[in-house]
């Protein structure tokens, strides 16, 4: 029976663990209750009742007090019912009686960064990756950290080496560590001082020479876009330096790094008169590489019609969004780890491999994401832009993945792909279709019964800042749209004042790179919502909201304190939050669903 109940837990099914244990438990022998006990706590833990999970992994703690998992899973019960002092008390009696009991190093560090100490937990993982360098929930939580709280590095007693280690890593997502990766590079006076106020790089062959040596630098030049504004301008500067002074022979690694950075941004950096001269006369040199042709291949063509549909396809054809390399791999956590809390106890569990369908996949960034943390899960990807789903089999293919299946398809007609599918995610799709509600509609034939969604869409709130801007470029972005008038359009929001409103948009990662840019700024059309017209298409379509995705644990406790209200599915009290604070969903609302 308990051998059952470990397979039900396995499969994440802790309702059937429950039972099955609750009946081996009454004749189970009081020296061999320990293991029991810690499975029914784990089982209690995964059904949200975190008090009744801590009293099950102390039970298990007194039959054998030896149990090092079990005392880790009785601080995770503590941390869970918000007692994160005593949660890291139990983590760190775990690490002192068995050091090499891996899991517990970076459930330790999210208990200390929640708790603001963000430079202890990077030195803990720092600590964990040198002992266990293949470890993916030990890399993907330091690749978490060093995302949320780049300047924790700054006051890391760890040299560059960890970090060149993991942008070299292919399964980390390189662009998640470059503000953290810059701002380690900062560190050093010299080059602090080289790079200048807001990038301005007055020495530009010193900086050159400094770059060139470096293998971080070179690293982070390479394989991620630019963190903001200032590393933008001092590498457009040095780039500059290099092409007109002809000295670039003498810096080959930086030409390298500085072409391979202008393949991933798509040629977005501004490009002056005299340099794009000087690329005509002299192309066959390193640093000309550096630079997009000077003749774009595209050329765009003005679709007079005032379809959304073609013209967001024409856009998408011609700028294949996102451009992406890698992602940062976890520890599979399957399609019942996936859906956690968010899929109802009633749901029917999906017989064989659960069915997934990405509506509007784009380049298959998501897609690859979700086939990594769901192996057990067969993935249908579709989308209408050709190119777009060329770039996201290609990726597929160089990452090892075999589990989805790319189709050419309108999300319109989800339901034409036969069969339906145990959950549906469309995220950041539906607010540039010409009617979102009726996009959304359609996708509805195509979900199982107790089956779940995930949508994403933008924030009207959140996006005014975006809006703003838009209008300060539209003279520069008349349709039809060539890369140029992108180059342009960005070299007028580069030159504003730091304390402009509207330099806001250079906080989005999609400002720098030229098919990030037009999906941000230029895109064919955006419908965004607000909170009471997402409660509107819930009920039109017979949907229960059941919470919103990947929003900041500091949030969460602020609207709690502030609206005295634990209900973090009700909408209203949301919407109530984000009128005050209206940047809570700048990326995007994402938030689970299922039929009412």
């Amino acid at each position: 029976m308990h051998l059952a109940a470990a397979v039900a837990l396995a499969c994440g099914l802790p309702e059937l663990a429950l039972a099955r244990l609750d009946a081996a438990l009454p004749v189970a022998q009081a020296a061999g209750s320990a293991p029991m006990w810690n499975d029914r706590g784990r089982a209690l833990l995964a059904l949200g009742r975190a008090a009744s999970a801590a009293n099950d992994f102390r039970r298990s703690l007194a039959v054998d007090p030896g149990l090092v998992a079990t005392r880790f899973n009785l601080g995770a019960a503590l941390a869970a019912q918000g007692d994160l002092d005593a949660a890291i008390a139990q983590a760190r009696c775990c690490i002192a009686d068995a050091p090499e009991f891996a899991p517990a190093y970076p459930l330790l560090a999210s208990w200390l960064a929640d708790r603001g100490e963000h430079t202890a937990a990077l030195a803990l993982l720092f600590d964990a990756m040198r002992r266990w360098p293949a470890d993916l929930s030990v890399r993907s939580r330091l690749v978490d950290l060093l995302k949320s709280h780049p300047d924790a590095i700054v006051r890391s007693a760890d040299d560059e080496a960890p970090l060149v280690a993991l942008l070299r890593d292919a399964d980390v997502d390189a662009q998640q560590l470059t503000a953290a990766g810059w701002l380690q590079q900062a560190r050093d006076p010299g080059l602090a001082r080289l790079i200048g106020a807001d990038g301005h790089a007055e020495d530009p062959a010193a900086l050159a020479s400094l770059l060139n040596a470096r293998p971080l630098a070179l690293e982070l030049i390479s394989q991620g876009l630019p963190p903001n504004r200032t590393i933008e301008r001092m590498l457009s500067r040095v780039r500059r330096w290099l092409l007109l002074s002809h000295e670039s022979d003498r810096y080959p690694a930086l030409c390298r790094a500085l072409a391979a950075q202008c393949r991933l941004n798509g040629g977005a950096w501004p490009v002056p008169a005299d340099e794009a001269a000087h690329c005509r006369l002299d192309a066959a040199r390193s640093i000309c590489d550096a630079y997009p042709d000077i003749e774009p291949a595209y050329k765009p063509q003005g679709i007079e019609s005032g379809d959304v549909a073609a013209r967001l396809h024409a856009q998408y054809e011609a700028h294949a969004y996102p451009v992406w390399q890698r992602i940062t791999r976890r520890p599979p956590q399957g399609f019942a780890g996936f859906c956690g809390p968010f899929r109802h106890a009633s749901s029917p569990v999906p017989r064989g491999r659960p069915r997934i369908l990405v509506a509007g996949c784009g380049t298959g960034r998501h897609a690859a994401q979700l086939a990594s943390a769901m192996p057990d899960a067969d993935i249908v990807a579709i989308d209408v832009s050709t190119a777009s789903l060329r770039y996201a089999e290609a990726r597929a293919r160089a990452l090892g993945i075999s589990t989805i299946s790319f189709a050419c398809v309108d999300l319109h007609d989800a339901a034409s792909l036969g069969g339906t599918f145990d959950h549906i995610e469309c995220g950041g799709v539906l607010h540039h279709l010409a009617d979102p509600e009726a996009g959304w509609r359609a996708l509805m034939p195509a979900l199982a019964p107790g089956g779940t969604m995930r949508i994403g869409l933008y924030s009207a709130l959140a996006r005014r800042g975006v809006a703003a801007a838009r209008q300060r470029i539209a003279d520069l972005v008349v349709p039809p749209c060539d890369d140029d008038a992108l180059r342009a359009a960005r070299a007028r929001l580069l030159a504003l004042p730091h304390d402009d409103a509207l330099a806001s948009v250079w906080r989005y990662t999609d400002f720098y790179s030229l098919a990030g840019f037009r999906d941000l700024m230029v895109n064919e059309h955006e419908d965004p919502f607000d909170i009471p017209r997402i409660a509107r298409a819930l009920t039109a379509l017979g949907l229960a909201f059941l919470g919103f995705d990947q929003v900041d644990p500091d949030i969460h406790a602020c609207k709690r304190a502030l609206l005295a209200a634990d209900d973090d599915a009700d909408l209203a009290g949301w919407a109530a939050f984000e009128e005050i604070y209206p940047d809570t969903f700048r990326a995007m609302y994402q938030f689970w669903c299922r039929p009412a």
